[in-house]
């Protein structure tokens, strides 16, 4: 069986809010343990409602993908949808 690999992300803000975060880091395992920071100072636009699509340099086999928000309009931080788009 082959492994899936990751290309890339995908995030939708909530709807009706614009005050979340604007600015994110992307940390990467690929053990399920250790994370390191792959992408800093990202921009996510809150403008804009559509899917906002982040790639990967290349696609890897990852065990885990996570966002820390670091600068938004508010001091609130959230988000309608994650996913995680691979190819086999």
């Amino acid at each position: 069986m082959k492994k899936s690999m990751l290309p890339k992300i995908g995030m939708v803000k909530r709807l009706n809010k614009s005050n979340g975060f604007t600015k994110f880091d992307m940390l990467i395992t690929k053990d399920g343990k250790t994370w390191e920071t792959y992408k800093t100072r990202l921009t996510f636009d809150q403008t804009t409602t559509s899917e906002q699509f982040f790639k990967l340099d290349e696609p890897m086999n990852l065990r885990g993908v996570k966002i820390v928000m670091t600068e938004g309009v508010s001091k609130f931080a959230y988000l309608a949808e994650f996913k995680a788009y691979t190819i086999q």
